[in-house]
């Protein structure tokens, strides 16, 4: 997490208006912090007024339920702002730090330039563009819903999966779930990156491939040999991008969702 982040937000001048008999000496972790942090910036909170949130989220042993806190803070925030999401999530602000939806892969974990192929470009696209751009894309310009913003702010404020791994892990669900963004399947997806320390597009695409094979074998030893039910995976499962030996209309599918982000590139 960049410093920046921890020194924009006055802890001192937030804990000054709260009484210290409420608070375990625990309840200010690292994590704890950096939930705070996060949300007082993508909120726009003040620390007093966080800090006021923050009494109403803790449990009976002085401790923040990280949860409740959420949910306190987006309905305060809701509240006050005719039932509205914060703007950050929307767009960034001149002169301020880009939130966290809207943040593209960092430079260090971002494949080599020059690989010109099919699948080096659709690798370029998950490391360019941010959460919130690529899932707009995916839904043809229209924003997404509140459910949807929940979701994103899960990846990457929760798990703090990186940008290019998260955009892997949307493409991936809304192509196998006939284009629904099912939060209880992207829970379980994304837990399961994050234990296995998925960092890079690539790796990401990788996993998801192999873990959908092993998917795949499962259900067909389940499934009558009779009953064959044709499965959407996403293009990038093709070995074949790797050395451009894709023709006909499967090269014309990925060409068209190469083109379709190249304004936001």
């Amino acid at each position: 997490r960049p410093l920046e982040y921890e020194m924009m937000f006055d802890f001192d001048a937030m804990l000054s208006g709260m009484p210290k008999n409420l608070l375990n000496d625990k309840a200010f972790m690292k994590s704890s912090k950096e939930l705070i942090t996060n949300l007082a910036f993508l909120y726009n909170l003040d620390p007093l007024t966080m800090g006021d949130l923050v009494k109403i989220s803790l449990n009976e042993k002085g401790l923040i339920d990280k949860e409740l806190l959420k949910t306190n803070v987006r309905k305060y925030y809701q509240f006050n702002n005719d039932n509205r999401l914060p703007s950050l999530l929307f767009k960034s602000q001149p002169g301020r730090l880009p939130s966290l939806i809207f943040k593209s892969q960092p430079d260090h974990l971002r494949s080599p330039s020059g690989d010109n192929t099919l699948r080096g470009r659709i690798i370029k696209v998950f490391e360019t563009l941010k959460p919130y751009d690529f899932l707009k894309s995916k839904y043809k310009g229209v924003r997404p819903t509140e459910r949807d913003m929940k979701i994103l702010e899960m990846l990457v404020v929760d798990l703090k999966l990186n940008p290019a791994v998260v955009n892997v892990l949307i493409d991936y669900v809304l192509k196998t779930q006939n284009n629904r963004l099912v939060k209880a399947y992207v829970e379980t997806i994304a837990d399961e990156w994050k234990r296995a320390n998925i960092e890079t597009a690539k790796e990401a695409m990788e996993y998801a491939e192999k873990a959908h094979k092993r998917l795949k074998k499962i259900k067909e030893t389940k499934t009558s040999p009779k009953v064959k039910k044709e499965e959407t995976t996403p293009d990038w499962f093709n070995k074949n991008l790797q050395k451009e030996e894709v023709n006909g209309e499967a090269k014309e599918e990925i060409e068209s969702f190469l083109k379709e982000y190249v304004w936001e590139m």
